[in-house]
């Protein structure tokens, strides 16, 4: 079987098509394990996946919080009741003899500065997720088509034949709608990718 970047000249175009199918996990074994022997010696191809990498964990920050059901918690209480533990967790924080008074302290104060902080970062990652919905929902319009096909890939973990067959598309037009989707998404996401674009 003929590897699918045999022969690839330096602009390296058959790759740049999958770079971003890979970074929403929607290439199948073949072509992944094809790319990556690309993109260890490519290191412009390494640099575009690294910014679909970026675009697509921006993505996952897009996503609005549900409540999971309560029959969720449910199954997940009774399957952990099920495995049992060794030593139950409230019984670990409780201190033996030889630990020191100063370590207890120092522990405190660094958990108290752990949890401050993440405060902080909770705060800042709420008005980053609030801000990036707002700035998807504007773009939303334009990206319809590529929308459904990079959901289908990212959340549904949909390879792109198999998104090309639940859709009645040919490959090549879902291939497509991946590439421009991600670059539209990576555009309205990403501040330094807008300020190149000037």
């Amino acid at each position: 079987m003929r590897d699918a970047f045999d022969g690839l000249d330096a602009g390296c175009p058959e790759v740049m098509e999958l770079v971003d199918a890979y970074a929403l996990g929607a290439l199948d074994h073949g072509e992944a394990g094809a790319l990556q022997r690309h993109l260890s010696d490519c290191a412009r191809c390494r640099e575009e996946l690294s910014k679909s990498q970026r675009t697509a964990a921006l993505l996952a920050l897009s996503v609005r919080i549900e409540e999971a059901p309560s029959r969720l918690r449910d199954r997940i209480v009774a399957r952990a009741e099920r495995e049992g533990a060794e030593v139950p967790a409230w019984r670990r924080l409780i201190p033996n003899r030889r630990t020191s008074t100063r370590t207890l302290a120092f522990g405190g104060v660094a958990a108290l500065v752990f949890a401050v902080f993440l405060q902080a970062q909770l705060s800042n990652l709420r008005g980053d997720k609030d801000e990036l919905q707002d700035q998807l929902s504007v773009t939303s319009s334009e990206l319809e088509q590529q929308r459904q096909i990079i959901e289908l890939a990212y959340f549904g973990g949909l390879t792109q034949q198999e998104i090309a067959e639940r859709l009645c598309q040919p490959l090549g037009t879902v291939k497509t709608r991946v590439r421009l989707g991600m670059q539209k998404l990576r555009a309205a996401l990403t501040p330094e990718v807008r300020l190149e674009e000037r």
